[in-house]
């Protein structure tokens, strides 16, 4: 009888080791599965706060991000910022409205001449759609931002309404032949022309009461890329080398 005694008293230390040992193991395997789920709470989450904040500036964004899918090597400055437009009617609200004169002629003149020509690195220059002349002895290709090239046709189109002033002299587009300037001239219109379809401006216009009848008024709040943003970009990459003595000539 004690023999058995024994033994089953022996049996019982082994059951309860076991035991202590299961719930040790246990006790581990809750703790590491509550810590795996807070980490896991954690990561959730931040996911989640990251796809709201990104969807929330989706919808706050007035303009959708640059497509991926049209190359620009300046596409990384696009900021937008709300600015209100004049009407043009009061030739003191801009300096690039009424009768021409040196100030207003040298304020055309500086939107778009200094920067019309960019240099880039080639890197940048092959994705772009279709092939730019390189410069030569350098590891750049030329470049122009399609802006620039608009004001330059806005500016030759200005200059046309005020054959007083500017009658005989050689324009911008640097063609003195009559026939070839109105075809520059052609040219220019439908670049804008298609320019501002291309861009439509969604911003509403405003009708306003007068004493005889209601007026649209352009006199109302755009959402723009920002301009000095962009005039930056164009600065910082003016073309600075010349094409092998070979004159550059705008289309």
């Amino acid at each position: 009888m004690w023999l058995w005694r024994e033994k089953t008293h022996q049996y019982a230390l082994v059951t309860d080791a076991g035991s202590t040992a299961t719930a040790a193991q246990m006790g581990h395997r809750i703790r590491l599965w509550a810590y795996l789920s807070t980490i896991l709470n954690i990561v959730l989450v931040i996911g989640i706060a990251i796809i709201a904040a990104l969807q929330w500036d989706r919808y706050q964004s007035p303009l959708p991000p640059w497509p991926s899918t049209v190359y620009s090597p300046a596409q990384h400055i696009v900021r937008y910022e709300t600015v209100m437009f004049n009407q043009g009617f009061d030739r003191n609200a801009s300096i690039y409205l009424g009768p021409p004169n040196d100030e207003s002629d040298a304020a055309w003149e500086a939107l778009w001449e200094p920067t019309l020509f960019a240099q880039i690195p080639r890197r940048q220059a092959v994705r772009i759609p279709e092939n730019s002349i390189p410069v030569a002895h350098t590891d750049t290709a030329i470049v122009g931002l399609d802006i620039f090239h608009q004001l330059h046709c806005l500016n030759a189109l200005r200059k046309n309404l005020r054959p007083d002033r500017y009658a005989g002299k050689a324009d911008t587009s640097k063609v003195k032949d009559v026939a070839a300037g109105i075809e520059h001239l052609d040219h220019c219109v439908e670049s804008l022309r298609q320019s501002l379809i291309c861009n439509a401006d969604l911003s509403p216009v405003r009708w306003e009461w007068t004493e005889e009848k209601g007026w649209a008024t352009t006199a109302t709040a755009h959402i723009c890329r920002d301009w000095h943003r962009i005039t930056e970009w164009a600065a910082a990459h003016k073309l600075t080398h010349h094409l092998d003595g070979k004159p550059i000539m705008e289309s």
